[in-house]
């Protein structure tokens, strides 16, 4: 929906996450970032088992919501992916796969970002469908990676909070959904992962959330860096919690 193809004439209602996004392309453009890992929840996803997506071209397309017109390419990086993959092999179990075209979760980011930083190339990584503590995990031993590596890498996770927001949601109504997206707001604001890592299973079926697992490998990359978050946005105008945060090192 944040897409001008898809939303139409209801894309205003996401200005605020669009606008987010354009800002979060631009500061990604000033500290001339060459690498994007993106991690999202839409692609293959295993249990106890990471998945690095390695493609040296990547195809972007919208095709499965009705947009015949938007296509883009993004190229793969590589190198890095044959590098993480034989660093982090012997703690995680990893595997290496070729999807193409580039899951949603992953493209709508890069629609944005692409249109500033058309040169970056992008490693996508599904993560297990684990503990929030092992994807915690799994993101201190990314950021060791990315701290050695002579690339200037950014990390984004990619998903929405909950999908129950109203009874406009696709997935249903919860009075429970308002709470809990300020919830995991405000323990990001205040880098409480250990709020964010605890969360129970039973509410986050209820609230049908879709994306701690991202959040939680991004926040083990940022474990023990001094760095600021920054709130850019959040809004729900489909019953969706949509939330762009910045982490700034």
């Amino acid at each position: 929906m944040l897409l001008p193809t898809v939303g139409k004439n209801n894309i205003s209602l996401t200005a605020a996450t669009i606008e987010a996004y354009k800002k979060l392309a631009r500061d990604l453009a000033d500290k001339k970032i060459e690498t994007i890992i993106l991690v999202s929840p839409l692609g293959i996803i295993h249990d106890n088992c990471f998945t690095l997506n390695v493609e040296p071209i990547f195809n972007c397309n919208f095709e499965i919501f009705g947009d015949l017109s938007t296509k883009f390419e993004v190229a793969g990086d590589v190198e890095l992916a044959h590098e993480l993959k034989k660093a982090l092999d012997t703690k995680y179990s990893l595997q290496l796969s070729s999807i193409n075209p580039l899951d949603y979760g992953s493209g709508v980011p890069m629609f944005f970002i692409k249109q500033t930083l058309p040169k970056v190339k992008i490693v996508p990584i599904y993560p297990a469908n684990d503990q929030l503590t092992n994807l915690f995990a799994f993101g201190q031993s990314l950021k060791h990676e990315i701290e050695i590596s002579s690339k200037k890498i950014a990390v984004i996770a990619s998903g929405s909070l909950s999908q129950c927001l109203s009874k406009l949601s696709p997935a249903g109504y919860s009075p429970k959904a308002r709470a809990w997206d300020k919830k995991i707001i405000k323990a990001i604001e205040q880098k409480q992962n250990r709020l964010i890592l605890e969360q129970d299973e039973s509410i986050r079926q209820e609230v049908k959330e879709a994306g701690l697992n991202s959040l939680s490998a991004l926040l083990g990359c940022f474990d023990n860096i001094d760095h600021q978050t920054k709130l850019l946005s959040y809004e729900y105008p489909f019953g969706v919690g949509l939330l762009v945060f910045e982490f700034l090192v």
